[in-house]
């Protein structure tokens, strides 16, 4: 469920986002957002993480 109705960022819905699959299992929240200088997005839970347990998404499929 969307809380807004516009999407309540400048960068666009398919801006590439680095997550972790803790996230996208919905196992962890989201306690750390990192916007980088260089438009890369982090939605982080805040554990250590090896490579395989990192993900790329869409800022669109983060937010919703």
């Amino acid at each position: 469920m969307k809380l807004f109705n516009k999407f309540p960022f400048i960068d666009k819905p398919n801006t590439a986002t680095f997550t972790c699959v803790h996230v996208i299992n919905k196992e962890k929240n989201i306690l750390y957002v990192i916007h980088d200088e260089d438009v890369f997005w982090q939605f982080l839970c805040g554990d250590n993480h090896s490579d395989e347990e990192a993900r790329i998404v869409s800022l669109e499929e983060i937010y919703i």
